[in-house]
């Protein structure tokens, strides 16, 4: 733990002689790095303040959020009586402290919680699973622990998936998700590329990855491309053969005839190795409207393993709705190749408040009460890039002035500029729209404000998880008037899902007009032709020689939504002078050969599906913010996510988390293939599934455990981590899960053959009751354990009581010694 007193007199010293602040060395906990990013604005803002009196309010809001987070006090000449009041200061004896005072209608309990004051940082580590890496995963990052089992178990799925496999991972928000990236990337010699939803997280990627990644050409191999930036030493690298790692958007992938020439030339080379879709759950929901270049990421991955039939995808998210992993597998996998790994987890970091302004006067009031008075750094998000413009305006008129606005208007080079001061702590206060945040890894967030009601709870759930990102607690604030925030909101929700009749319109326009061309049973359709028909919401200029994005994003709408519902096939989408041409096969006889009104009655089934998933979701959120009653905020997410346990960190209803229960292992959906290769080390075995490996002493544990790791064995099943034990291996790029015997019967219990197959190495404990728990375990689960071969290593043949037999007389195979590896 950090000594406060002596932070305070560093923060003392810097803005009295303006010397430049130096952190503490011994930060060892995310409380502790929280309290010290504190203590970096509160210099920074008092900077401000020395050139500007327009900085008062940020410096107020900087100091009172250190002295309330800390529970100490700072020398500091304050002569502004009517600030320290507003900001609940007081000063005794030449020291400024903080009283604890709050906005009435937030849970002060819980914000107590989130400026972390009270907060103890538990640094004992979880005993009951095996958490080590391997020697491969600390030779390119240097780790030698996973943050999780849920990260362990997600980092060796995606490094076991099979060539030409598709696996989806979802594991918590803050656990980690970036490290299956990196080790797939780093795996074997290729690239892989990451399609990512926003700039902001392609930047935010990069920077991780290169920090993360322990090889001195980390600039020559890990890019990230967004508009503005430079492509062409990211063209040449891919050329080169040199890049790894690739973070784009969807649009400039198969938009870019650059990139796509490149990429092109790396596939049929067998150079391009992976494809990474992160946070997938937006392919299903941004996909299906205005980022539709995401659900036409299909035909984009399918030319290219047609190709390369080794390449492998990967899906990642924190969370996954219940009808979108169907679409996800329908869009991304072929003939059963597809694995799904499940590690979902409500968030434990939030705690949730419900504020219901009486008027939009007073809901701007509150909000500048909360932005002075909650803990900080702090989002706001709002509906629309007007209203982040009008928020920041109404906000330097009260006083606020340090702080900045990022929308889908924010051009590339402002926004990587934002990121970077953002996550400098250089100011603390982010107003934003949904443009913001997915996935940028900012980890002290400690309030995410809603000013506007989001289209579901899982547009809410995405964006309320920007906070608390190092695991420790933060502040969910609501603050929307119900009627006439959800009724706004309503409307461009009602408008997400276009009317059966011009739907049917729309592609009889697009199948039947002279500029789509035929070829066989495939139709290249143009999507800037027009419906024949006039719609203000749909066409805003009505004029058929007037390419309008508007209506060409319907008419891509139209298209998606017939492939969503399986009426059509498409093959390839290309952009042509500005304009999409969508191949299309596959076509059903009800678009072909039906009449109209025939039409328009089956499409309304699928479309009436889509219109329910949309206001369904948008009124699971609704009714939380318009109930009268206490009701459980969290139980909207426990609706809306398949696999997830209750769980509920505090809400109107509960005043402490409850439903938290830390024995569950994290693997929530059964796991049975594919299998893996039984027949490694078949001259060892023989016509056994199991062989005996007696050691003398640790230099043999250690040469035996490095033959079986070169040798490719599958899984190791051991109390210690590997390099614990001493193994120095040289064959750094294999791959080898570590777990101990409680993780190994837990994971039982829902894996069937993926994670426990192959040849499994145990190596059992000296002790002789430990080895005892370990034979109960072992032998007592062969049966699932039937698709494996057993390495079993011991030092001791010790007589196991309860069978009335040596342990070797249990084990249906024979003793060896260690230079029988070799």
């Amino acid at each position: 733990m950090i000594n406060i007193d002596e932070l305070n007199q560093s923060i003392e010293m810097c803005m009295g002689q303006g010397l430049s602040f130096i952190a503490p060395s011994e930060i060892n906990n995310p409380r502790d790095e929280y309290i010290v990013n504190s203590a970096r604005r509160v210099i920074r803002t008092k900077d401000l303040l020395n050139k500007s009196k327009k900085y008062l309010d940020d410096f107020y809001i900087s100091l009172r959020n250190y002295l309330i987070s800390t529970e100490s006090s700072l020398k500091i000449d304050l002569s502004n009586t009517e600030k320290n009041e507003e900001y609940n200061l007081f000063i005794e004896n030449g020291r400024v402290s903080a009283f604890q005072l709050f906005p009435k209608y937030v849970n002060s309990d819980f914000v107590k919680t989130a400026y972390l004051s009270d907060y103890h940082f538990d640094v004992s580590k979880n005993e009951k699973n095996n958490l080590c890496t391997d020697p491969f995963i600390k030779s390119i990052t240097g780790y030698v622990s996973f943050k999780s089992m849920s990260q362990k178990l997600a980092v060796y799925s995606a490094l076991n998936t099979p060539e030409g496999y598709t696996t989806l991972i979802s594991m918590p928000t803050g656990g980690g998700k970036s490290l299956v990236t990196q080790t797939v990337a780093y795996q074997n010699p290729g690239l892989t590329i990451v399609i990512v939803p926003t700039v902001s997280l392609s930047i935010d990627q990069e920077r991780v990855s290169k920090h993360a990644i322990k090889n001195v050409d980390v600039d020559k191999q890990i890019f990230s491309y967004s508009s503005g930036v430079d492509a062409t030493p990211i063209i040449r690298a891919i050329k080169n053969k040199e890049a790894k790692l690739l973070f784009i958007s969807p649009e400039a992938l198969m938009l870019n005839d650059s990139f796509i020439n490149a990429i092109e030339e790396a596939n049929r080379s067998k150079y391009l190795k992976n494809i990474i879709v992160d946070e997938a759950h937006i392919v299903t929901d941004w996909g299906a409207l205005f980022r539709v270049d995401y659900q036409c990421l299909e035909s984009w991955r399918k030319n290219l393993t047609f190709t390369n039939k080794k390449i492998r995808t990967f899906l990642l998210s924190a969370t996954f709705e219940k009808d979108c992993v169907g679409t996800l597998k329908d869009l991304f996998s072929e003939d059963e190749r597809w694995i799904e790994v499940r590690c979902d987890e409500l968030r434990k970091e939030p705690r949730y408040c419900l504020v219901k302004p009486h008027s939009f006067i007073d809901k701007q009031k509150k909000l500048i009460e909360m932005a002075k008075k909650l803990p900080h750094p702090m989002i706001i998000y709002v509906a629309s890039p007007d209203e982040a413009e009008d928020m920041k305006a109404y906000f330097e008129i009260n006083g606020i002035s340090n702080i900045y606005t990022f929308t889908g208007k924010t051009n590339s080079g402002k926004r990587k500029e934002l990121i970077d001061k953002w996550i400098n702590n250089e100011f603390e206060i982010m107003i934003a729209t949904s443009a913001f945040g997915v996935g940028v890894n900012k980890s002290d967030v400690r309030t995410v404000i809603h000013a506007y009601v989001p289209q579901n709870a899982n547009a809410y759930y995405q964006e309320l998880g920007r906070g608390g990102r190092d695991g420790l607690p933060c502040l969910s604030v609501m603050c929307v008037r119900a009627n006439e925030d959800g009724n706004s909101s309503f409307q461009k929700v009602a408008k997400r899902v276009m009317t059966s009749e011009k739907i049917c319109k729309r592609w009889n326009a697009l199948y039947n007009d002279h500029r789509s061309i035929r070829n066989g049973s495939t139709v290249i359709i143009d999507t800037s032709i027009s419906p024949g028909y006039l719609s203000e919401d749909e066409n805003e200029f009505g004029n058929d020689h007037y390419i309008s994005d508007s209506n060409m994003n319907w008419n891509i709408y139209v298209i998606l939504f017939l492939r969503r519902n399986k009426l059509i096939s498409i093959k390839s989408v290309v952009l042509d002078d500005g304009i999409y041409k969508i191949q299309i096969d596959d076509i059903s006889k009800l678009l072909s050969d039906s009449s109209t009104d025939e039409m328009i009655s089956e499409i309304e089934k699928y479309r009436e599906k889509e219109y329910k998933q949309h206001i369904g979701g948008f009124e699971l959120l609704r009714k939380s913010i318009t109930s009268d009653s206490k009701k459980c905020w969290s139980e909207m997410f426990y609706e809306t996510y398949n696999y997830v346990d209750e769980y509920c960190g505090g809400c109107d209803n509960h005043s402490k988390p409850e439903g938290y229960n830390g024995n569950n292992f994290p693997l929530k959906l059964s796991i049975s293939s594919p299998v893996n290769d039984r027949n490694k080390l078949s001259q060892l075995f023989g016509n056994n599934d199991d062989v005996v490996i007696k050691i003398n002493n640790d230099n043999e544990l250690d040469s035996s455990l490095c033959e079986l790791i070169n040798k490719g064995i599958n899984l190791l099943v051991c109390e210690k981590s590997i390099i614990e034990i001493g193994c120095h291996t040289n064959e750094s790029n294999h791959h080898l899960m570590v777990i101990n015997r409680e993780s190994l019967t837990k994971l039982l219990m829902k894996d069937n053959g993926f994670y426990v197959s192959g040849v499994i190495g145990i190596i059992y404990p000296n002790e002789a009751e430990q080895m005892k728990q370990y034979v109960k375990t072992i032998i007592g689960k062969r049966i699932k354990m039937n698709k494996a071969k057993l390495v079993h290593i011991i030092k001791e043949d010790i007589y196991i009581e309860s069978s009335g037999k040596l342990f070797s007389d249990m084990i249906n195979g024979p003793i060896v010694t260690c230079n029988t590896l070799k």
